[in-house]
């Protein structure tokens, strides 16, 4: 049997950028290496980030960032860095599924808010947002599982909302380096008091690397570091390769245009069976195909256990939040060949759908 296509969870295949791994080999190497690291970060790793923040427009000391492990490690430690336990942590929904667990292991209360499908206005948000009074939100742009990317005004509405009821944003920006035209705006570049997580995993395809940093607001970062000081450091050999990687970009921007036309195939299949995929305002950045089932179609559980039978691996839309049974989330993991693949077992296993 042929063995199954994962387009569940977003974790690209195939090696990263040669130069990437051909530093990591480098830095290993590296006397340091065999030590730990402070759990600040190599200051030669926070100076490339700086850099890499310079290059997109937001002007940031180095001192103002952390190297963690990851997004994940990063977003929670940074809730908690707050101090702001048994508050309220909203966070748009649908979500990316480890938010609610996210922000429970930090010591806060998660509150989900439905996602307006028009654009982010001040007075759309208030009445979500004024029950985060005191609290935060969880902001990630572009967004998982949808791929909307928000523009300035939209974020400038959020910031405007969050500021008039007490409300710290925490940004997940780990897909900023992927999108379809527009490079999205990092918050920072608007509200430089909030604080920004990315990482290296998903526009260098190297998420077993599990290397971030957090970036922002000096006091939220320097009550990050106390805390995260409990992680022992990042390996000196990982930070030596995040540093290359901010400072070269060794194959985003191939990544990222590979992306584009994974995309449109996996879009164009969708729709020819029936489908509805917004690429208007969805679908416009990350690395996933978010998509409406055709309206005679089972509940995505259904769709996605069919389809795993037929050898290619789905996200049911419920993982993302209640109510979002309608829809099913595609990874982008898989070179054009591999995907079309996938696209032809998945038409089998709708087509199973239906049979009597």
């Amino acid at each position: 049997m042929d063995p199954d296509i994962n387009l569940a969870v977003g974790d690209p295949s195939g090696a990263p950028h040669p130069d990437l791994v051909d530093a990591y080999g480098k830095a290993i190497k590296e006397p340091a290496a065999n030590h730990y690291a402070s759990p600040k970060g190599l200051a030669s790793t926070r100076s490339s980030a700086a850099r890499y923040y310079e290059g997109h427009g937001v002007l940031v000391n180095p001192d103002c960032f952390t190297i963690t492990h990851g997004a994940r490690s990063s977003l929670q430690f940074g809730l908690a860095a707050l101090g702001r336990r048994d508050r309220s942590c909203g966070y748009l929904n649908p979500a990316y599924t480890y938010f609610p667990s996210i922000i429970e292991g930090s010591g806060m209360r998660r509150v989900p808010i439905h996602m307006p499908e028009g654009p982010l206005t001040a007075s759309e948000l208030r009445p979500h947002l004024k029950g985060l009074r005191g609290g935060a939100l969880l902001f990630n742009n572009p967004h998982n599982p949808t791929g909307r990317i928000f523009c300035p005004d939209e974020i400038s509405a959020v910031v405007e909302v969050c500021k008039e009821f007490d409300i710290k944003i925490l940004s997940d920006a780990v897909y900023i380096d992927l999108y379809e035209t527009d490079r999205p705006r990092s918050l920072l570049t608007i509200e430089p008091k909030a604080l920004e997580a990315f990482s290296v995993s998903k526009p260098f395809r190297a998420c077993g690397y599990r290397v971030g940093a957090v970036v922002g607001d000096p006091d939220w970062v320097n009550s990050f570091t106390e805390l995260y000081a409990v992680m022992n450091g990042v390996p000196h050999a990982t930070q030596r390769v995040a540093e290359f990687a901010w400072s070269h970009m060794p194959g985003v921007e191939e990544f990222r245009l590979e992306l584009v036309k994974r995309r449109a195939l996996v879009v164009r299949v969708l729709r020819a069976i029936g489908f509805s995929v917004d690429t208007d305002t969805f679908n416009r950045g990350s690395m996933f195909v978010w998509a409406r089932l055709p309206e005679d179609s089972p509940p995505a559980h259904v769709v996605a256990a069919r389809c795993r039978a037929h050898g290619v691996l789905i996200s049911d839309g419920e993982a993302f939040g209640a109510g979002f049974g309608r829809f099913i989330r595609i990874a982008l993991n898989e070179a054009e060949e591999t995907l079309a693949t996938a696209m032809s077992r998945l038409i089998v296993a709708m087509e199973s759908n239906y049979a009597r």
